[in-house]
């Protein structure tokens, strides 16, 4: 394969990954977790930029050397930041019912 079609059969399957994903876990999360409370749904943007952070780790430390361009697996974040974006991501999940637990006490 050339690597025009490489690159281009990469970057499909990148936003395959982030869109198609994203959308499944935006809706088993986000959809039907934060339907129970409707002031959480007006937060609800903020889970959706933690799964999105959530699937950068994932995508960065695993999906990445499974595609058709090869990378070093040096490329892959250290160790701290991975802990960092996903304690950060799942708390962006959770933001919403904290903003509102919050706000009731």
């Amino acid at each position: 394969m050339t690597t025009l079609i490489k690159l281009f059969l990469e970057l499909l399957r990148i936003t395959v990954i982030f869109i198609g994903l994203g959308g499944v876990l935006w809706y088993m999360v986000l959809v039907h977790v934060y339907a129970f409370d409707a002031q959480a749904q007006q937060h609800q943007w903020l889970g959706g930029f933690g799964i999105y952070i959530v699937i950068y780790v994932l995508y960065k430390n695993k999906l990445q050397y499974s595609g058709w361009v090869r990378r070093e697996p040096s490329e892959q974040l250290g160790s701290m930041a991975t802990v960092l974006f996903l304690s950060g991501g799942l708390l962006l999940i959770a933001m919403p019912y904290l903003i509102l637990f919050g706000a009731s006490v």
